[in-house]
Parts: C-alpha cells; sequence; structure tokens
C-alpha cells in the first residue's frame, strides 16, 4: 500500500502503464461532479467507481486483497483512516 498525495503522483507513474492516464483523468475531471456510478476510462482496463457511504469502523472492516485490480482510492469529501 502507498499512502500519498496526489501532488507526488508523478514518483509512481512508472509503476504501471495506465497510471499516468489515471492521475491525468483524476487531475482533469469534476470528481465532485460525478454521480455514484462506474465510469470507463480505457475499455475494462481502467474506470473510476464513484461511491458516496460512510467510512466502516477498524472493528467492521476487512482485510482487502487485490489480485485482478490495483486500487487507487481517493477521499474526496470527510475523512477517510487506511491501513
Amino acid at each position: 500500500m502507498i499512502l500519498s498525495k496526489l501532488s507526488q503522483s508523478d514518483r509512481y507513474a512508472a509503476l504501471h502503464p495506465l497510471f499516468p492516464r489515471a492521475f491525468e483523468y483524476i487531475r482533469n475531471t469534476d470528481l465532485l461532479g460525478l454521480a455514484p456510478g462506474r465510469y470507463p476510462i480505457v475499455d475494462k482496463q481502467l474506470f473510476v467507481i464513484v461511491e458516496n457511504v460512510a467510512g466502516r469502523t477498524r472493528e467492521a472492516a476487512k482485510l482487502e486483497c487485490h489480485r485482478k485490480y490495483i486500487d487507487i482510492q481517493l477521499v474526496l469529501d470527510g475523512i477517510d483512516e487506511m491501513g
């Protein structure tokens, strides 16, 4: 897991060939204006899922494991604790 700021995304762009496109989309899209849902960027390879949900407590959270996808999580409003 990498915890960072969007301003430091250039440091991580080389980790995956679609990262530069993902960071470009994040920078150039009014994410707060998107309704909840799934938005394709590059076919089925790169997409955005917009959710507006309450966070889970530490006790209710389950360990996440990603074998098929890489998650880039961005908190647009409020506070989220990750770790």
